[in-house]
């Protein structure tokens, strides 16, 4: 998995967020398919540039959790826009549970014996 942070800064905000936050049906039917008629490149939502990351083995951020999964997180923040973050949680607020996680996040876990390696793109090398 990537993992992008994001940050709210509406002057420099990546628009292909708004996009799809505007697309996004706010109430799904069960059986159902939405097209949101047209298609984008994941590549277009991370940050500009080169950028280092950070990689550990953890687990998925939603139910059921599944552990073992290879996370890079990249060291470069994104910009994303007040409104495509109101709009996703008026999505998310539908979800079962949503209160529990008021800012969509699940609780920090302990490391666990794990080891976060960090890799500067420059070096190339982990430290």
């Amino acid at each position: 998995m990537i993992g992008v942070l994001l940050k709210i800064d509406n002057k420099n905000a990546n628009p292909l967020f708004d996009q799809i936050m505007s697309g996004a049906p706010v109430g799904v039917v069960a059986g159902t398919e939405n097209n949101l008629g047209g298609e984008i490149n994941a590549k277009d939502l991370l940050p500009k540039g080169k950028s280092s990351y950070y990689t550990y083995t953890g687990s998925l951020t939603t139910p059921p959790c599944t552990e073992g999964v290879n996370w890079y997180v990249l060291s470069n923040t994104g910009a994303i826009s007040s409104a495509a973050v109101s709009q996703y949680h008026q999505i998310i607020s539908l979800f079962p549970n949503y209160n529990l996680f008021p800012n969509n996040n699940r609780p920090i876990r302990d490391l666990n014996g794990r080891t976060v390696l960090f890799n500067a793109q420059n070096s190339g090398g982990h430290h």
